[in-house]
Order: structure tokens, then sequence, then C-alpha cells
């Protein structure tokens, strides 16, 4: 199946738990579009190709393109305005259901809401708005919880059903407060969100009391008015329909004998710790210095070492040192930099192959320089990839001649994940620069390539 994987988004990531729910089938991440798989949770018409089966999948907005879908594989659809698209896009769409799978979480989770929430009101911030004024103030509120749509599911659903109501710039927010039985209430703060409001409107095409329009609040707004504003929408999705939509010889068709024997599921995919592919060549000291700075950070990270064809004795010591103490070691012959790029790319694909869902992992060249890093470093750079969507991948400051790194804005607040007393103050630029600049921590699949985007904290 395929699903949105740039960001940490509870909605998008949702998606694999709800279809093994629903098919009773473990589900595995489609790195092509050369076979059938299945499309659901998210605005991803835009991406469906003749191999796509689309079960619950939106439109963006009517002036993306709607892809290339196949009316026979249009399973069900999110809500009636992106039905209305396909039909004026000439997508022939039989008599289908309408609903976002993301509805079914109380199937799963076989939770609802609390008769006794421990908080009055909810706030859930689309991922782009995490950091917006409102909600940092909201925050400080005790009669409030703020949740983190990239949270994992169990944190995030938790601390939903421990609310009274939901308001939610975030599509999902409402789906998932709606879902649980709690009355909700559309917000928008900024104009970040894609789609100029479409998605909403589609969601409120199934309610028998839609809301026409977002509250825009302000720092005036009380938690009291927006609870009072909060209403259940009477959403009218049929559930059995939506299940039922998903057919036996349509699982089947999407399904296909893994070439291994073994294919590590989703959940246990999302439970391990984040990989670090150390690059090295004939320097002992930068090596050992910087498996010593990995072995520092909380969360603890998986240490693998491409060796670039050392040969100093004390390289190669080292190297059969930390191989005989657990760490895997790809040693290979010199090569130049051309080379090396696209053996480290093959090293990580290899290293993902049996994974249903890759996840992101981390580069770090020590062949010039040893790679220092604070405790907690990694942490922070995998949560800036979440609040820093545009980028490629995050990590320290690095020297280029001729950048002026005035492309992103500084001194803005990012709290670390996993350690949620503590906030820092980053001091952020976006620079070009490929592996070869020392340390990142780069998304899900995506290879390495000469030149990316990368976000460079300068202060921390």
């Amino acid at each position: 199946m395929s699903y949105f994987q740039r960001v940490r988004n509870i909605g998008d990531l949702l998606a694999p738990y709800i279809v093994e729910h629903v098919t009773q089938r473990p589900t595995v991440s489609a790195r092509s579009t050369e076979h059938s798989y299945l499309l659901s949770i998210g605005s991803l018409l835009q991406t469906t190709t003749r191999r796509s089966f689309v079960w619950g999948t939106g439109l963006i907005h009517p002036s993306a393109d709607i892809g290339d879908p196949d009316a026979r594989r249009v399973l069900a659809v999110r809500g009636k305005l992106t039905y209305a698209e396909l039909v004026r896009n000439g997508v022939r769409v039989g008599d289908v259901p309408f609903g976002d799978p993301a509805f079914l979480i109380p199937r799963l989770l076989q939770q609802s809401g609390s008769a006794s929430p421990r908080f009055p009101l909810g706030l859930v911030p689309h991922f782009v708005d995490r950091d917006h004024p409102f909600f940092l103030e909201a925050a400080k509120d005790p009669s409030i919880k703020v949740l983190d749509v990239c949270d994992p599911a169990d944190v995030f659903f938790a601390e939903l059903a421990s609310c009274g109501a939901i308001a939610s710039s975030s599509l999902h927010g409402l789906v998932f407060g709606e879902a649980l039985g709690l009355p909700t209430l559309w917000l928008e703060v900024s104009d970040k969100v894609l789609g100029e409001r479409f998605k909403f409107a589609d969601w409120f095409s199934l309610s028998a009391n839609p809301q026409a329009a977002p509250m825009g609040p302000d720092a005036f707004t009380s938690p009291a008015e927006i609870v009072t504003r909060c209403e259940p929408r009477e959403i009218e999705i049929d559930a059995e329909a939506l299940v039922r939509a998903l057919t036996s010889d349509i699982i089947e068709e999407c399904s296909r004998t893994p070439e291994r024997l073994h294919v590590v599921p989703v959940a246990e995919c999302r439970r391990r710790p984040l990989p670090v592919f150390l690059v090295s060549g004939d320097n002992a000291q930068n090596l050992a210095q910087t498996i010593a700075s990995l072995q520092r950070q909380d969360p603890a990270v998986e240490i693998l070492v491409y060796d670039d064809g050392s040969c100093d004795p004390h390289t190669v010591e080292l190297l059969d040192a930390v191989q005989k103490a657990g760490t895997t070691i790809y040693r290979r012959a010199g090569s130049g930099p051309s080379s090396r790029l696209e053996r480290v790319n093959s090293a990580v694909r290899n290293f993902f192959d049996d994974w249903a869902e890759p996840s992101r992992y981390a580069i770090a060249d020590c062949t010039h320089e040893a790679v220092p890093l604070a405790a907690g470093a990694i942490a922070l750079y995998d949560d800036l990839l979440d609040r820093v969507p545009r980028v490629d991948s995050v990590g320290p400051a690095i020297s280029i001649a001729g950048d002026d790194r005035a492309t992103a804005p500084t001194a803005a607040k990012y709290p670390i994940r996993h350690v949620p007393a503590r906030t820092e103050t980053c001091t952020c630029a976006i620079v070009e620069g490929g592996y070869e600049v020392g340390f990142a921590v780069y998304r899900a699949g995506k290879p390495l390539a000469g030149v990316m985007q990368s976000l460079r904290v300068c202060r921390a």
C-alpha cells in the first residue's frame, strides 16, 4: 500500500494499522507502482495510477491533477466533493461508499471518549501549525490538552480520549474526534495547511451538522468559548459498506508473496532504533570519536559502519573490535566519491529490504573529521524533519563557502522529542549539500544525492 510518510503525521501513519485490521493481512509500504497497491487515508488522489485501488482517499484541491485512476478500482472516496471531481474529470465512478477509513479507528482501538474527561478541551494542531503562538500559549492552560500529531498512535489516542471536546486545524483531528463521539470544531490559525479548505469541505459533505467555515481563534479567545462552539457533526458514514468495499479479490490482487521468508511488520519497524551508517576510511580516531558520541544518544541508535577500503592497521583493528561487539560492518574496496555514494545508497536499501516500512536513517562521513554529537542531538534533528517538511535532511552546522545561510527562520523554539520538559532555541539555516558534508538524519526512502536540501542547526 502507499501512504504519506514524509512527516510522521498520525492521520497518515494510521493507514497500515487500519488496513491490517480490516484485511487481517500484514501490509508493506509500496516501493514501486508496477503491481496493484492500495491508497487509503489521506489526500492522495493525485498520486493514483492505473494500478491503484482507491479506498477512502480524497483530493487535495480541484485545481490539482486527479492522477490516473481506473474507475473500476475506485472502491470508496473520502467525501462527496472528491466524488464529484472524479465525475467532472470523466472518471465514471460507480455507486461507492463515502468515508475516510480513519473513521474506523474505534474498531481498531476499541476506544471511545471518556464519560469523565480529564481535560474539557483538546486542541489538535496540523503538523504545520505545531509551533503557532495560539497552540503554544494554549499549552500553558491546565484545562487544555494540546495533542501532538507526530506522537505514536497509542500516546495520541490515549490523550484524545481524555478530552471532552476537540478543536483542530488538522482534518484528522476532526475525524478522530467524531469517530470517538466527541463534539468537534474546525480551527484555522494559518494559511499553511494545503488545499484551501477543500478537504475539510469534503469531510463536512457527509455531515448532518456541517461547519461552513473555520473558527479563527486569537489571543483573546477563551477555552470556554471554543468548547461552547464544539458540536457533534453527525457524520453519516456506512462503516460496514466501507469495510465490505475492500473485497477478498482486491485483497488478493494487492497481496504478493515476499521474496524474503520474513518481513519485519510495520509496528516493529516503528519501534526499532534509528540506524546510523558511518562512512569510514583510514581514520581510526575520527571513527572512534563518532561511535562514542552516537553511544551517548537518547534514544539509542543502531550503528552500522560502511568502510571505504581502509587498510590502516589502527582503523582495521578498530573495525574488527566493533564488529566483534555486534556492530554491522560493510567492507568495500576503495572507490571514488560518485561510486561511494552509489554504494552507500545500496547498503541503505539492502538494510531496509525486509522492512515493511523503511524508517529514517542517518549518515555520518568520518573520513575527514569526527562527528561529535551532544546527547539528544539526533532526537532534535529527527523532530525537525517533522517541523520543516521541505528539507531532505537535518544535521549540525556545516561550513560551505559562499553560503549566506539566510533561507530559513532563525531563533525558532523547537521542543526536543522524548525530553518533554526541555525546550531549546535553535538557529537554523537551509543549505545545499550531499552526504559528504558531515552528519545528517534523512527521510525514510530518500536516497542520497550529490545535492540535497538540508536544514542545519547552527545553535542549539
